[in-house]
Formats: C-alpha cells, sequence, structure tokens
C-alpha cells in the first residue's frame, strides 16, 4: 500500500469517528400537561314576585235586604222598639248617624246616607232607646203588604175595626191619621199609625205611646 492510500484511510477513519460523536437532538422531554378547568355555570335565581290583589268589599245590596224587611206593631226588619243605640246598630249591620234635634231627651237617627236607607226609615231615640221608627220611603210594607202610596180604603178594609180614622193635628181638612190600635193587652202602648193626605198614604210609624202620636216628631 502506498503512503498516499494510506493516508487517506486514516483521514478516512478520523472523520468516522467523529461522526460517531454527533449525537441526535435531544428529544423535548418537557411533558405537556394539560390542565382541564371545570367552569361551574353561575348559579341563576329565579325571583318569583306575588302581588296580593287589593281588598275589595263587595258592595252591599241594601235595597235587595230592605225587600225582606217588614213592618209589624213593635219592629221594621231587624230593628226592635226598645232597642239601645248600639244594639240596633249592630242589628241592622249598619252605623246610625244623627240627623236631628241633637239632645239626649229626644234624637233622630237614620243611616248612612251612602246606604240610601236614610230615605227609608228613621229612629226616635230617647235616654238611649229606640222609642219610635218613622217608615218614610215606599219599599217598606207591614205584614198585610200595606205602606206609602196606598190608599185609606185599603187601611180601613184590611185592619177593619183595629183601626180609628182621626183628623190631622196639622189642621189641614185633606189630611187624617189612620191608627192601627191592637187588642191584645199586651201590646196596649204601641200603635201603627199612617198619615194620609188625600186619601194616601205618605208616611206611617211605629213605636210606644207618647212618643208613637206625636205631631212634630220630637215635640
Amino acid at each position: 500500500m502506498s503512503w498516499r492510500r494510506f493516508l487517506i484511510w486514516a483521514l478516512f477513519g478520523v472523520l468516522a469517528a467523529a461522526c460517531g460523536q454527533v449525537s441526535e437532538p435531544a428529544a423535548d422531554d418537557t411533558t405537556a400537561t394539560a390542565v382541564a378547568t371545570t367552569v361551574a355555570p353561575a348559579t341563576t335565581t329565579t325571583v318569583v314576585t306575588t302581588t296580593t290583589p287589593p281588598t275589595t268589599t263587595a258592595a252591599v245590596d241594601w235595597g235587595a235586604i230592605l225587600a225582606t224587611w217588614q213592618v209589624s206593631l213593635r219592629s221594621v226588619g231587624p230593628y226592635t222598639i226598645g232597642m239601645s243605640l248600639d244594639e240596633a246598630a249592630a242589628a241592622g249591620g249598619a252605623e246610625l248617624v244623627e240627623v236631628e234635634d241633637a239632645d239626649p231627651s229626644c234624637s233622630y237617627y237614620t243611616h248612612d246616607p251612602s246606604t240610601g236607607l236614610d230615605r227609608e226609615l228613621r229612629f226616635m231615640v230617647r235616654a238611649d232607646r229606640v222609642v219610635r221608627i218613622d217608615i218614610d220611603g215606599t219599599q217598606l210594607k207591614t205584614l198585610s203588604g200595606l205602606g206609602n202610596g196606598d190608599t185609606k180604603a185599603a187601611l180601613v178594609s184590611t185592619y177593619g175595626d183595629a183601626v180609628i180614622v182621626s183628623a190631622s193635628l196639622s189642621g189641614e181638612a185633606n189630611e187624617q191619621y189612620v191608627t192601627y190600635i191592637p187588642f191584645d193587652e199586651a201590646d196596649a202602648d204601641y200603635r201603627l199609625r199612617f198619615e194620609t193626605t188625600d186619601d194616601i198614604v205618605t208616611s206611617f210609624r211605629i213605636g210606644r205611646l207618647p212618643e208613637v202620636e206625636w205631631v212634630d216628631r220630637c215635640d
């Protein structure tokens, strides 16, 4: 072998050794860790607002109630002669207000005008007791079905000998009283008196003596 060939082979060996020492690039040993983040959904609170409807009081149909009341010798519907003012208010379910003669010895009471009953009846009160009830409207009738607007002839025909006809103390020739006088001794102090003008009933009342016969009410 010539020295040239030897030199070439030696050089080749050196190069091979050098190539063997060249390392492969190190693999990236960094491990990527995926962090799973769980996001809790936002809590939604539903607020339910309950609106309470305003309290309403059903209107009282006083006209219908009045139609069920009748007038007897001692009572008008739930009201009885002799009741105290408080008892009368409780019985009828409506407050009674003073309208005439603010005098403890004799006063007149009626219902609040909002009821409409103030046009129908009034209460004479003495010493806190109802002693007389005047019926001025047309809805209330006696147990016999008679009332304002009926005729004197109808009264006489219905009550017969139990009524007497007398001249009105007003002095007017066309005005008269037709007064029912009970036969029962227990009712001797009570009267049912009708006032008539031109033989037509214009007002009537129940009560005890002497108040039931007073012309000018509290006089």
